[in-house]
């Protein structure tokens, strides 16, 4: 096996121009299939209600087979590593509501904001019938198999840090020679000037006959194997 689970993490109204240079940069490689990981209302400052124009763009996408899922609900930092099993079960029933009331899907996947989740989190995510979650050590099915692989990523909240880790990640791609590998977009990429990077690895990535795939993807192959 060679593939790269492509994630856009942060899909909000308020990444918009961000995450258009992230698809389109992605539509123009051929990388159409892929996770969108959308916050129902980043920071409590961009509820999906409110931007009908974002909304029918993720319907859209999940017409074209993209894998359209949960992450979060308001992107608190670790809100999901903080949130005992309560809590999380709560704000996963909210999250799955507005979920269906904007894009009248179900999502298939749950992704916690910084992949972190407490052990509560963990067994209301398991609860809530979601076909697989990601965390920092790898991709865990609905059918108790995973695959552990740590996620490659450019946004740390640090830019020293990121340059550090984008130039691991660089060597990372070119010593793999197979398994998993988990490219993980954020709109702070962009800012941060980090795309650069990102973008060339993963051409390195599909030059060397690595294939593209999004976290649902996995699953259903995983399952069905």
């Amino acid at each position: 096996m060679k593939k790269i689970a492509v994630s856009i993490h942060d899909v909000t109204p308020g990444f918009n121009r961000e995450l258009d240079y992230i698809f389109n940069e992605l539509d123009r490689r051929g990388v159409v299939i892929r996770s969108e990981l959308v916050v129902p209302d980043f920071q409590r400052a961009n509820p999906l209600q409110k931007h009908p124009e974002f909304t029918a763009m993720l319907k859209e996408h999940h017409a074209r087979g993209i894998d359209v899922s949960l992450h979060g609900i308001y992107h608190d930092y670790a809100e999901f590593f903080r949130f005992d099993y309560t809590a999380a079960r709560d704000a996963i029933s909210q999250g799955l509501e507005v979920m269906a009331e904007t894009l009248n899907i179900v999502p298939a996947g749950f992704v916690a904001p910084q992949w972190l989740q407490s052990r509560g989190s963990l067994r209301a995510v398991r609860e809530a019938g979601f076909g697989y979650t990601a965390t920092l050590s790898g991709v865990y099915f609905d059918n108790g198999r995973g695959i552990k692989a740590f996620p490659i990523n450019y946004d740390w909240g640090l830019v020293p840090v990121d340059h550090l880790f984008s130039w691991c990640n660089g060597l990372k791609c070119r010593w793999r020679r197979g398994g998993l590998i988990r490219v993980s977009f954020h709109p702070m990429d962009v800012t941060n000037r980090m795309i650069g990077a990102e973008l060339r690895h993963l051409d390195y990535l599909l030059e060397h006959g690595w294939e593209p795939t999004s976290y649902a993807g996995l699953r259903n192959e995983v399952c069905n194997d």
